[in-house]
């Protein structure tokens, strides 16, 4: 595991290989961005092994948020455009299935979603780096 500081972005962010008996796997996880920490989303990704060019996106909203959660990914290597977040069992965990079509070194997406006490629109910038 190795955390590198001053990207482009000036985000710290963590990557986490294992190599196991099969394929790698590759977790990648948005520490803070921006300096700060990010408020209303937690989200990590890793690559599926063995498939290249597919990734799993995981958020974690804060309780304040309710509803469903989007994605809008503005990255040329993936198509462009807002993914749904699929709830996973209990709606604590969100996921999506991305898929880029070039080598993947970068990944920037705004989450977006509802806060439930006065049902307003947030938004969180996440860049991930692989």
């Amino acid at each position: 595991s190795k955390t590198w500081k001053g990207n482009d972005s000036g985000a710290a962010v963590r990557n986490i290989k294992r190599i196991s008996g099969g394929a790698s796997l590759m977790i990648t996880a948005d520490i803070y961005s921006g300096q700060s920490a990010p408020k209303f989303f937690r989200t990590g990704s890793f690559l599926t092994p063995g498939v290249p060019g597919e990734i799993v996106l995981t958020a974690r909203p804060s309780a304040q948020i309710s509803g469903k959660l989007n994605a809008h990914i503005t990255d040329s290597a993936f198509t462009s455009g807002e993914v749904t977040l699929t709830p996973a069992a209990g709606g604590k965990y969100y996921y999506a299935l991305l898929r880029s079509s070039a080598k993947l070194t970068r990944l920037t997406l705004t989450l977006m979603g509802v806060r439930a006490s006065d049902s307003q629109q947030v938004s969180e910038e996440h860049t991930f780096y692989y």
